[in-house]
């Protein structure tokens, strides 16, 4: 938004960054998220030939990017050989995320069978994470970005599967075993507010916080819904953030919707909100 300090932005598939740059080169310099597609590779989808179209385009407009990983990346995954490939996937966004200086990758946290107990099959799953995140993060201080945690929808109860990252407590529990300046914490305000709080996450992992995604729900579906056209305490969440100092960068995930209005909106919840100390 002209005359904000705030960085908003919005999420593209990776087909569309070019036009959006060009669009850019008119507008105040904001952030691109970038869709990569599970179905090809990052160095397929990015040669060396467009990296260098691309990042003539970003000089010129001065945007930020970032990655977004597919949801079905899963470092978690139990079975080793199944693991190994999900982390060579998540290593080459990293490399080609860094040929086109982006700043973040953004990452689930993965899946997990619940049975025979929830409880121990998470932890289980927790300690995977824990114990192969190492040559992830490396990668990411080796080529200077950041690793983003976003959190989940929580599934019913009885799923066949449960997702890592659908409560505060498991990033929590990751942040206080795992210290790295390169590990941060992607705030889902959609995925938060099904069967939670967008302040508890907040507060929770709010110094964490190293991107978000924006957009709104009635706490029952994650149907991406306009900013104020759902359930989530808009002037808490935005009082909060105003509490922490957190000024972007803000990623528009309101479905069919102008961005721009998603960024106006947002910035007047910013305008008349007062500071929510956590």
């Amino acid at each position: 938004m002209p005359g904000s300090e705030r960085i908003y932005g919005h999420n593209i598939p990776h087909h569309a960054l070019e036009q959006c740059l060009e669009a850019h080169k008119a507008a105040i310099p904001r952030a691109l998220e970038i869709n990569i597609p599970f179905s090809k590779q990052p160095d397929d989808i990015f040669p060396s030939n467009r990296v260098s179209s691309i990042l003539e385009l970003r000089e010129q407009t001065g945007t930020q990017l970032s990655f977004h990983v597919p949801f079905k990346v899963n470092i978690t995954e139990k079975i080793p050989r199944f693991r190994k490939l999900n982390a060579k996937y998540l290593l080459s966004c990293i490399e080609v995320g860094a040929e086109l200086g982006a700043r973040t990758v953004t990452v689930h946290l993965g899946t997990f069978y619940w049975f025979p107990v929830e409880q121990q099959t998470r932890k289980k799953a927790l300690d995977r994470f824990v114990q192969h995140i190492d040559p992830i993060l490396d990668a990411c201080e080796r080529r200077g970005l950041d690793l983003a945690l976003e959190n989940v929808v929580r599934l019913p109860k009885w799923s066949e599967y449960y997702h890592l990252g659908d409560s505060p407590q498991d990033f929590a529990e990751i942040f206080k075993r795992i210290d790295s300046p390169r590990l941060g914490f992607c705030l889902d305000t959609g995925h938060a507010n099904i069967g939670g709080h967008v302040g508890d996450f907040i507060q929770a992992l709010g110094g964490h916080l190293t991107n978000m995604h924006i957009h709104d729900n009635l706490g029952d579906d994650d149907n991406h819904l306009m900013v104020g056209e759902g359930s989530i305490d808009w002037p808490d969440v935005t009082g909060r953030l105003k509490a922490l100092g957190y000024n972007g960068p803000f990623i528009s995930e309101c479905r069919h919707r102008d961005p721009e209005e998603c960024f106006a909106r947002l910035e007047r919840y910013f305008y008349n909100a007062s500071p929510v100390n956590s």
